[in-house]
């Protein structure tokens, strides 16, 4: 067999068990009812056909979720079957669970890479074991093989296992709108401050975990990074959340974690460059366009203008920066010194 029959394979075996999942699942949704179902409704609404039915029910069983038939009609497929009583309330909430709902608790189980040796992830491990509990036996094995499509990573990923005291009290104050006393170590000036800070709203970017929050001084929302906090004290009084501030709209208005004034970038990608800024969305505000010579002109607003400059040199020769005239000059620069570097 080639290497693509053999793929093809493996996909129509996942596809397939897939759907022996969901199948399963939407049955036990469909017997857990007080009406419980017929087999005309079990056939309806999954892909299970008339003749299988009685054997899902044998493996229901199996994995002790009994059927037993509620109601008899005159004709085979106007009897209506049901879990036993106490099965259903082994599975009170799972069942209403579809496919697609499954794959996207292990997808987000499968990246929480900053939070490895946190409370956090030993609560979502936590979480996971519980859910298992009220799964039959079988149904939770099927299940547990869907942890192994997503693969975390942690390369480059911040250490947080030291910070779960602050982690947690930054949680707290911020369901609970208390101000916060911090001292914080300032990266660009390799300086400890301390001041007031209404934390707002954490998230994640690129391995690290990152706070907004209100500089009570100032009264602009600042990114601060978590490992930096040295220390955080709660306060009593509480803070109003700002009415105008909108968090997603700011993380897609930056190309990174910095949110300064915004800037209109254009640069050309050479051809074989193409595909993969064809594949991305760069920034929130892009156009992308066609060049006769193969190449394209990638067209964005963003913010955050060292970030964008790091970007640009990591391509080297395959980008020409247009415009501003100012970024290109400074572009320039930066590769003229790294070829000082080497001579």
């Amino acid at each position: 067999m080639d290497a693509m029959g053999g793929i093809s394979m493996l996909k129509r075996e996942k596809d397939s068990w897939a759907r022996q999942l969901v199948d399963m699942i939407e049955t036990v949704k469909l017997l857990s009812r007080p009406q419980g179902a017929s087999i005309n409704e079990i056939v309806e609404n999954t892909s299970v056909e008339r003749r299988t039915v009685f054997r899902l029910f044998k493996t229901l069983e199996k994995n002790g979720l009994p059927v037993h038939e509620v109601a008899t009609g005159i004709i085979e497929r106007q009897k209506r079957y049901q879990l036993e009583e106490g099965a259903v309330l082994k599975t009170p909430n799972m069942a209403a669970l579809n496919y697609d709902e499954i794959l996207s608790l292990y997808a987000l189980r499968g990246n929480m890479g900053i939070y490895s040796g946190t409370m956090i992830e030993e609560s979502i491990d936590s979480a996971f074991r519980k859910l298992g509990l009220i799964l039959p036996a079988g149904i939770r094995k099927a299940m547990e093989r869907y942890a192994t499509l997503f693969i975390p990573t942690v390369k480059a990923a911040k250490d947080y296992s030291a910070m779960q005291e602050t982690i947690d009290e930054l949680h707290y104050a911020m369901l609970n709108s208390k101000i916060c006393t911090i001292t914080y170590h300032s990266f660009h000036d390799d300086t400890e401050k301390t001041f007031n800070i209404h934390p707002l709203h954490f998230f994640e970017r690129d391995g690290g975990l990152y706070l907004f929050a209100v500089a009570a001084r100032f009264g602009n929302v600042r990114t601060l990074a978590v490992e930096r906090i040295l220390s955080l004290e709660i306060a009593e009084q509480e803070f109003t959340y700002p009415e105008d501030f909108n968090p997603r709209e700011l993380l897609d208005s930056a190309f990174n974690i910095i949110f300064d004034d915004p800037i209109a970038v254009t640069v050309r990608f050479s051809a074989d460059k193409v595909r993969y800024i064809k594949e991305r969305r760069w920034a929130s505000e892009q156009t992308i366009t066609d060049e006769p010579d193969g190449s394209v002109i990638l067209e964005m607003k963003t913010s955050g203008w060292g970030e964008v400059k790091r970007w640009l040199l990591s391509f080297g020769p395959v980008v020409e920066v247009l415009e501003p005239v100012k970024l290109r000059e400074e572009v320039r620069e930066e590769l003229r010194a790294a070829l000082g570097v080497y001579g």
